[in-house]
């Protein structure tokens, strides 16, 4: 990403162009953009994990297709953990308390516990907490199952993880199209 590259990406032939694809796949730019650490200097990792991202898109994963507002999920993840945002998900962030959090605070890291909870931390319920380490890690079966209200809930507390640590946010975030 250290000079301008053109990528050209088509969808398998008859499949439809769709505005959930066109918004994911801005989430994505955006937030690569976002999290370039110097603007005109090489970022090949952040490079694959984008182009990477697209591909996914276009073609899904090994598994099959996924939503296209879960790749984009587990790119925003991933990216920040390139860029050393990684959020705490097996123990507490503030504590390092080892084990499923019952809370997710962006600003203090990820998942915490009882104990180390700020005001205004999501309740992480076991469920969601396992599909955003599935996401994170590119556990694509472990996706499989996972149901609408928590891809929806996992993906408020990355956009809420996103925009703590872009320290601005996404703006193209609010136009994803959640199926």
């Amino acid at each position: 990403m250290s000079q301008p590259t053109t990528c050209w990406f088509k969808l398998p032939l008859g499949a439809p162009w769709t505005y959930a694809l066109f918004t994911a796949s801005q989430v994505i730019l955006e937030g690569a953009n976002r999290l370039l650490p110097v603007d005109g200097e090489p970022a090949p990792g952040l490079y694959r994990l984008l182009l990477g991202a697209l591909a996914t898109l276009e073609s899904g994963t090994p598994l099959g297709p996924r939503p296209a507002a879960m790749i984009s999920d587990s790119f925003l993840l991933r990216a920040l953990a390139w860029a050393g945002y990684a959020p705490s998900l097996t123990s507490c962030a503030q504590c390092d308390r080892p084990g499923g959090q019952p809370y997710f605070a962006p600003a203090a890291g990820g998942a915490v516990c009882k104990t180390c909870r700020p005001s205004g931390a999501a309740t992480l319920d076991a469920v969601t907490q396992a599909y955003l380490l599935a996401l994170a890690t590119g556990d694509w079966a472990a996706t499989d199952t996972v149901s609408e209200s928590v891809q929806r809930k996992a993906g408020g507390m990355i956009a809420a993880y996103a925009a703590w640590h872009t320290e601005q946010g996404l703006r193209s975030l609010p136009y994803l199209e959640r199926d």
